[in-house]
C-alpha cells in the first residue's frame, strides 16, 4: 500500500536522499520518495511496516524536519517566517550599532559595548544554525551546511573578526529565507496545477460509457470528452474536432485547435 506524509523544514536535497535511503532500510518498505517542491513523502510498503519512526529518521538527518500525516492541504509556516525576519532584522540593526561603537574602542566603555553588541547580534543570527549543527554533531551526517557555517563563523570570532562572523551568518540566513519563500511559491503553483486534475474519465467499452479513475485508464482505451469537460489523460484524438483550452498548462489564453491525430493533454479543457 502507498502512504503519503507531509514533510516540512527540509531544505537539503542530499538530506532528502539520505532520508529516503534510511526509510528503505525499514522492514516491509518497498519504495520511498520525497517531493521537495510539494513537501510530500511517499512510502510504499506491505501494510505492516512500522512507519512511526519516520519523524525520528527525518530529525536525525535534518534537524527541524517535521513529518506529519498528509491531509491534502497546503502547509504554511508564517509564524516561523515572521520570527526569522524579526531575528535577522534585529541582528542587522545591532551589528550597525556595534560598528558605530567600534570607532570608540579607545575607551573602556566603548570596547565593552562593542563586544556586548557583537555577541547579541551573533546570537540572534546564529542561534538556529548553531542548534542544528549541534544536533547533528554526533551523527554520521555532521559534515553538513550547518556545521560548515558554524565552523566558519566561530573561526572568524577566534581571530577577532566579529563583524565578519555576524555577516556570514546573516547572509546565510537571508539566503535560506528567500530560498524557502521561492520554494513555497513553487509548492503553491504545483498544488494549484494538481487541483486541475480531473477526477473521472469516460471510457468507451463495447459502445457503453464506463466511468474510471484517470489512474485506471490504460494505453489503448478510448476516452470520451464532452463539451466543457476537462481531458482526463494525455492522449491522441481518434475522432471529432474541437478547440482546447490549454491555459492551465501553458498560460496561453488562445484555444488550440485539435482534430484527429493531434495530441492533447490531461488537465486541459474541451471547449466545443
Amino acid at each position: 500500500m502507498k502512504r503519503r506524509f507531509r514533510i516540512q523544514n527540509l531544505h537539503c536535497p542530499g538530506c532528502a536522499a539520505a532520508i529516503e535511503d534510511k526509510i528503505l532500510e525499514l522492514p516491509g518498505v518497498m519504495s520511498a520518495s520525497i517531493n521537495m517542491d510539494g513537501g510530500v513523502l511517499s512510502v510504499e510498503d506491505d501494510g505492516r511496516a512500522a512507519l512511526n519512526s519516520l519523524q525520528g529518521i527525518a530529525s536525525s538527518i535534518e534537524p527541524g524536519a517535521e513529518v506529519t500525516v498528509f491531509d491534502g492541504k497546503a502547509a504554511g509556516n508564517d509564524e516561523g517566517s515572521l520570527r526569522d525576519v524579526i531575528s535577522m532584522a534585529l541582528s542587522g540593526l545591532i551589528l550597525v550599532a556595534a560598528l558605530l561603537f567600534e570607532k570608540r574602542l579607545g575607551s573602556a566603555f566603548g570596547g565593552r559595548m562593542y563586544l556586548a553588541l557583537c555577541a547579541a547580534a551573533y546570537a540572534l543570527a546564529a542561534y538556529p544554525v548553531l542548534i542544528s549543527s549541534f544536533r547533528t554533531l554526533f551523527t554520521r551526517n555532521f559534515l553538513n551546511e550547518f556545521f560548515l557555517m558554524s565552523f566558519a563563523s566561530i573561526a572568524a570570532i577566534a581571530i577577532g573578526k566579529f563583524p565578519e562572523a555576524i555577516s556570514v551568518m546573516l547572509f546565510y540566513r537571508v539566503g535560506e529565507f528567500f530560498q524557502e519563500r521561492a520554494a513555497a511559491r513553487s509548492r503553491c503553483s504545483i498544488r494549484a496545477l494538481a487541483a486541475q486534475k480531473p477526477s473521472a474519465a469516460r471510457v468507451l467499452l463495447d459502445g457503453a460509457e464506463l466511468i474510471k479513475s484517470p489512474e485506471d485508464v490504460v494505453a489503448g482505451d478510448i476516452v470520451l470528452v464532452k463539451p466543457g469537460e476537462k481531458i482526463p489523460v494525455d492522449g491522441v484524438v481518434r475522432g471529432g474536432q474541437s478547440r482546447v483550452d490549454t491555459s492551465s498548462l501553458t498560460g496561453e489564453s488562445v484555444p488550440v485547435a485539435a482534430r484527429a491525430g493531434d495530441s492533447v493533454y490531461g488537465g486541459t479543457a474541451n471547449m466545443d
